[in-house]
C-alpha cells in the first residue's frame, strides 16, 4: 500500500513541476523571439487604420487584430494584419500612433511594438514558479519522481523526434516564414474589418458587459482574499504559540464527495497527553502513509490546533496564491471602474 501511496504522489509531483517547466518554457520562447526580433527587424512609427474581429463582441467573446499602416524606407505606405489580437479594445482603437515591426519577408504582417510581451513574459515566469514550488514543498523527490520525470522525459523526446521530417524534406527558414505569413494573412481576411466608429460602438457595449459582471468580480475578489487571511491568521495563530512533537500518521480521512485524503495524526505533547486531529492540508494522492511518523507543530494553548510541519510551507503557497489571485481580480475590477468612467466622461471622443 505504501509503494502505491508513494507512486501516486509522486505522479502528482510530477505533474506540478511539468506545469511549472511549461510556462518557464513558454516564457524563454518568447525572450528568445523579442530578442531575435529586436536583432533583425526594423521598427516603423505608425497608426492603427482600423481592427478585425473574429467572434460575437455583443456576448463579450471577440478578439480584437489591429491593422497598422506605416511607411517603409522608400516612401511607400504599406498596411498591414498584425499576429497578436486580445479582448480588449484599451490601447487598440483606429487613430492612435504605434510602433510597428513588420516581417522582414512579408511587409503586410507586422508586430506591435508595446511592452505587453515583456508583462505577459513575467506572468509566464510566475505562474510556473508557483506550481514548481508547490512540486518541491509539498512533496519530498523520491526515486518514483524520478523514475516518471525520466520516463516523461523521454515521452517528450520521442515526440519531438517524430515531428522533425527527414533532411530532403525541411523548409528553409525564408520558405516557412512566407508560409506562415501566407495563413495570417488568409485567416485575417476571413474577419470582418470594422473602422474606429464601429470600434467605439463596440467599446461602449463591452463597457455595459463589465458593469455587469463588476459586483462578481468583486465578490471573488473578496472571498479569494478572506480565504488568504483566513489561513494566514489561523497558521500564524498556531505558530505564534507553537510546540514541537513527533506523531504518526494513523489513518487517512476521504471525506464523502471529495477525492483528497487527509491524514489522521495521533502526538503525545509536553504535557503528556495523547492528542488525534485530521491535517488541512489534503491531496488526491496521499503524501504519506498509514504508521509513518511525522513532525507535528501545534498551539501549545490548545493541543487539538495543529499541523504536519512539512505542511506549513504548502500552507503559506496557498495563502500566497490565493491573496494574489484576490488582488489581481480586485485591480482588475478597479481598473474596469476607472476605464469606464473615463469613457463616459470623455464621451467616448477623444479616445
Amino acid at each position: 500500500m505504501g509503494g502505491v501511496i508513494g507512486l501516486m504522489a509522486a505522479v502528482q509531483q510530477v505533474g506540478w513541476l511539468v506545469a511549472g517547466l511549461f510556462f518557464w518554457f513558454i516564457a524563454c520562447v518568447m525572450i528568445l523571439s523579442h530578442v531575435h526580433d529586436r536583432r533583425t527587424k526594423t521598427t516603423y512609427t505608425g497608426q492603427i487604420a482600423a481592427l478585425r474581429v473574429r467572434g460575437d463582441a455583443a456576448k463579450g467573446k471577440a478578439v480584437y487584430y489591429p491593422i497598422v499602416s506605416y511607411t517603409n524606407d522608400v516612401g511607400v505606405v504599406v498596411e498591414a494584419e498584425t499576429r497578436h489580437g486580445s479582448s480588449g479594445l484599451s490601447g487598440k482603437l483606429p487613430g492612435r500612433v504605434v510602433r510597428v515591426m513588420p516581417d522582414v519577408h512579408e511587409p503586410r504582417v507586422a508586430t506591435i511594438r508595446d511592452g505587453s510581451g515583456i508583462v505577459l513574459t513575467l506572468v509566464l515566469w510566475g505562474m510556473g514558479a508557483l506550481p514548481i514550488a508547490i512540486g518541491v514543498l509539498q512533496y519530498p523527490v523520491t526515486p518514483y519522481t524520478i523514475f516518471i520525470f525520466v520516463i516523461f522525459g523521454a515521452w517528450v523526446a520521442w515526440r519531438i523526434a517524430r515531428m522533425i521530417r527527414p533532411r530532403h524534406e525541411w523548409q528553409s527558414r525564408e520558405e516557412f516564414r512566407k508560409r506562415k505569413a501566407a495563413e495570417l494573412l488568409a485567416k485575417r481576411a476571413q474577419c470582418p474589418r470594422i473602422n474606429r466608429d464601429e470600434a467605439l460602438a463596440q467599446l461602449k457595449t463591452m463597457d455595459d458587459l463589465a458593469l455587469r459582471f463588476l459586483p462578481l468580480s468583486v465578490l471573488v475578489a473578496f472571498v479569494f482574499m478572506g480565504v488568504a487571511g483566513w489561513v494566514a491568521y489561523d497558521t500564524g495563530t498556531i505558530l505564534h504559540n507553537r510546540a514541537y512533537a513527533e506523531g504518526r500518521v494513523v489513518a487517512l480521512d476521504r471525506p464523502s464527495g471529495s477525492d483528497a485524503y487527509y491524514p489522521v495524526i495521533e502526538y503525545r505533547t509536553h504535557d503528556d497527553e495523547w492528542v488525534r486531529f485530521t491535517d488541512k492540508a489534503g491531496s488526491n494522492a496521499p503524501s504519506v502513509s498509514v504508521g509513518q511518523g511525522v513532525d507535528v507543530i501545534y498551539d501549545a494553548r490548545n493541543p487539538d490546533r495543529a499541523m504536519i510541519e512539512a505542511g506549513v510551507s504548502a500552507v503559506w503557497i496557498v495563502v500566497l496564491a490565493s491573496g494574489l489571485v484576490g488582488l489581481a481580480v480586485l485591480v482588475a475590477a478597479i481598473r474596469t471602474v476607472l476605464g469606464v468612467a473615463g469613457h463616459r466622461r470623455r464621451g467616448y471622443v477623444s479616445i
